[in-house]
């Protein structure tokens, strides 16, 4: 369990910027005013907090609201870096999951298309709340397939549907 009043005399939190300052002079980098914590490979910030690494996001809703999320965090923007409060929000891990960023080996560009490798043409398709994926249609270029899923993932998942690719 975090101990959000330690976090609170240790680390300020900037809710317009995300940041994270030192309030104290903790050793040779950590003087009070300079940003805390570090990223990690996935992009997320990281904080140590009583010796263990606690996510930025995290720490950013514990200092703010005085409790721990009761779900998981979610990025409005998709960027893991951008611990800012309006960046911020609960989700569930359904939600969390229907906002992801295109996947790496996304071939077309856009979320939710694919070509058909019989037909030549673009698919869209994408998953519903029970994580199954659902024909939305065929389409003669990847520009109306990809209008035709975001148009899908605005009715499916709402303000959770990710705006761009």
């Amino acid at each position: 369990m975090m101990d959000i009043n330690l976090a609170k005399s240790i680390y300020s939190y900037d809710s317009a910027t995300g940041n994270f300052a030192w309030r104290v002079d903790r050793g040779y980098q950590a003087k009070a005013g300079n940003i805390a914590g570090t990223t990690n490979a996935l992009g997320y910030r990281c904080i140590r907090l009583e010796g263990k690494q606690v996510l930025g996001h995290r720490l950013a809703w514990a200092m703010t609201y005085g409790m721990l999320p009761s779900q998981e965090i979610d990025h409005v923007n998709g960027d893991p870096s951008d611990n800012r409060l309006e960046n911020l929000r609960e989700a569930s891990h359904q939600q969390n999951m229907i906002n992801r960023c295109m996947p790496a080996n996304n071939t077309s560009g856009m979320k939710g298309v694919s070509i058909h490798k019989q037909s030549g043409r673009w698919r869209a398709r994408i998953k519903n709340p029970k994580g199954k994926y659902e024909h939305i249609g065929m389409y003669d270029s990847a520009e109306f397939a990809h209008a035709a899923y975001q148009n899908e993932a605005l009715k499916l998942h709402g303000e959770y549907a990710r705006k761009e690719n």
